[in-house]
C-alpha cells in the first residue's frame, strides 16, 4: 500500500494537520471522546476527523467508532467540509456530513474558528447484532459538544435571552442579567454569530455497509431490498411488517434484473435518457477496451510504466495478441464496431458474464450506490474500481502481480488524479 499512498491515490486529498493550536484543538476532542491523546506533530483528517496516522500510531483502525454503528466525528476546520470519508461502516456517512456541514454552516464555520466539535451520529441503536437492526435505522441525529462546553454555554445563552425577552420582570433580575454576560463573554454576540447548530437529524436512505460480510440497502416500493456479498447471508423475511427481498451479489442476473426493473442503470450504446452521442458511447467502451488490454500487457511483463505507453501501443498488442486477451474485450471489440457503422448495440448481443461492463447507473440519488453494486462484476476495469468502490479496489489491488500495481498506479494518477473532471466525464456523464 505503501506505492498508493506515496502516490496520494490512498489518504489523498485529507486536511494536513501540523499546526500547534489545531493539534491541541484536536488533542482535546479526542481526550473528551476516548481519554486519548496524538503525539504526532503532523496528521492528516478525513470529513468525520478520522486520521490514518493516528489509527496506525494507535494500532487501532476503529478508533473514532468502536462498534460500527455510533461514530464519532471531531471537526477542528471548514476545510473538512468536502473531504471524503476514508473509513466508515456505512457508505451514507460522507453525504450526511457533507449535509450536516451545509445545513449548519455558518454555526460550524464560527465554532471552528474558536475550538474543535466533537460528537457522535447516532443511529439510534447501540449494536448491530441482526440485519433487523441495519433495516430499523431511517434516520440519524448528531450529538455535538466541544471541549470547553461553548455549545452547551451558547445554548444556556439562547434560553437566557429568550427568557429576558418573553418575562416581563426579567430585566429586574440582577442574576439572569449577570449570568447572561457572563456567557456571553464566552461566546460572543449569538444574535450575529450562532454557535448551536440548528440541523441535526438527517435521512439515512440507501446505504452499503461492512456488516454481515457486505450488504447493500435499497428503500423502495415500501419495502427492503438486501444485495449480500455473503453467499451463507441469511434475510429476514419482513422488518416492521415491511417485506424483504434478497439478492445474493454472485446472482448477477437476479441483480442485473432489479436494477433494470427499478430503472436504475442504463446501457451504453443503446437509447438513453441522456441522449448520449455515439461518440460519448464510443469513448467509454474505448476507454475499458484499453483498461482490459493495458492489463494483459502489464501481466505479460511488456511494459511497467505507464508513462512510456501510446494509443498506438495499445492497438498493436490488441491485434498481436487478440486471441490470448480476456473474452470481455471481443465483447467490446463488437459494440464498438457496430456504433462506428452506425447501429446501436444491444447487450443481450454478449455473453451474460459479459453485461455489467455495458452498464452504468442512471442519474439520481442511487447513482453512487448502483455504480458501487456494478462494481463487483467489472474486476477488469481498475480505473472504473478506483472512481466508485475504493475498497474493493484497495482488496484486490493486494491479490495483484507487482507488474500490475506499477503501471495501474501511473494509470490512475494519470486519469483520475491529474484529469479527473474529463475521466469523470467519460464514466459518468
Amino acid at each position: 500500500m505503501h506505492r498508493l499512498i506515496e502516490n496520494r491515490l490512498r489518504f489523498g486529498g485529507l486536511f494536513r494537520v501540523d499546526q500547534a493550536h489545531l493539534i491541541e484543538r484536536y488533542n482535546a476532542a479526542l481526550e473528551a471522546i476516548c481519554g486519548r491523546r496524538t503525539e504526532l506533530e503532523a496528521f492528516d483528517l478525513d470529513a468525520m476527523g478520522y486520521s490514518p496516522q493516528l489509527a496506525e500510531e494507535f494500532e487501532d483502525e476503529d478508533y473514532l467508532d468502536r462498534h460500527g454503528i455510533n461514530p464519532h466525528f471531531i471537526l477542528i476546520s471548514t476545510k473538512q467540509r468536502n473531504l471524503p470519508v476514508v473509513r466508515g461502516w456505512f457508505s451514507a456517512y460522507e453525504a450526511i456530513m457533507k449535509a450536516f456541514w451545509d445545513a449548519n454552516f455558518a454555526s460550524l464555520f464560527t465554532l471552528t474558528t474558536l475550538t474543535a466539535v466533537q460528537g457522535m451520529i447516532q443511529n439510534n441503536t447501540y449494536r448491530v447484532n441482526a440485519p433487523e437492526d441495519l433495516l430499523a435505522i431511517n434516520t440519524v441525529r448528531f450529538e455535538l459538544d466541544t471541549p470547553d462546553d461553548l455549545i452547551d454555554t451558547a445554548g444556556a445563552l439562547e434560553r437566557n435571552i429568550d427568557k429576558f425577552v418573553t418575562v416581563s420582570d426579567a430585566w429586574l433580575d440582577d442574576g439572569l442579567v449577570e449570568e447572561m454576560c457572563d456567557q456571553a463573554r464566552l461566546v460572543g454576540d449569538i444574535r450575529r454569530q450562532p454557535l448551536v447548530p440548528s440541523e441535526l437529524v438527517f435521512e439515512k436512505g440507501h446505504f452499503y455497509t461492512q456488516h454481515f460480510g457486505g450488504l447493500y440497502v435499497f428503500r423502495i416500493d415500501g419495502g427492503y431490498s438486501l444485495f449480500s456479498l455473503d453467499p451463507a447471508f441469511e434475510p429476514p423475511k419482513s422488518v416492521s411488517g415491511s417485506d424483504v427481498v434478497h439478492i445474493s451479489m454472485q446472482n448477477r442476473d437476479d441483480v442485473f434484473k432489479f436494477l433494470r426493473d427499478h430503472d436504475l442503470v442504463e446501457q451504453i450504446g443503446a437509447t438513453s435518457s441522456r441522449e448520449r452521442t455515439a461518440e460519448a458511447d464510443l469513448r467509454f467502451l474505448e476507454r475499458r477496451r484499453d483498461m482490459m488490454v493495458l492489463l494483459h500487457m502489464a501481466d505479460m511483463g511488456v511494459v511497467d510504466d505507464y508513462a512510456t505507453i501510446d494509443e498506438t501501443d495499445l492497438r498493436r498488442h490488441l491485434v498481436e495478441h487478440a486471441e490470448a486477451m480476456p473474452a470481455e474485450v471481443s465483447s467490446l471489440v463488437l459494440a464498438i464496431k457496430q456504433l462506428e457503422s452506425g447501429r446501436r448495440f444491444w447487450v443481450w448481443d454478449v455473453p451474460r458474464a459479459h453485461r455489467s461492463y455495458f452498464l452504468r447507473a442512471r442519474k439520481g440519488v442511487f447513482e453512487d450506490l448502483v455504480n458501487q453494486m456494478l462494481s463487483h462484476h467489472c474486476e477488469l476495469d481498475p480505473l472504473f474500481l478506483f472512481a466508485t468502490n475504493k475498497p474493493l479496489f484497495y482488496s484486490l489491488y493486494e491479490t495483484w502481480p507487482e507488474s500490475r500495481k506499477s503501471i495501474l498506479v501511473g494509470y490512475i494518477k494519470q486519469h483520475w488524479l491529474e484529469n479527473r473532471t474529463g475521466t469523470a466525464a467519460i464514466l459518468f456523464e
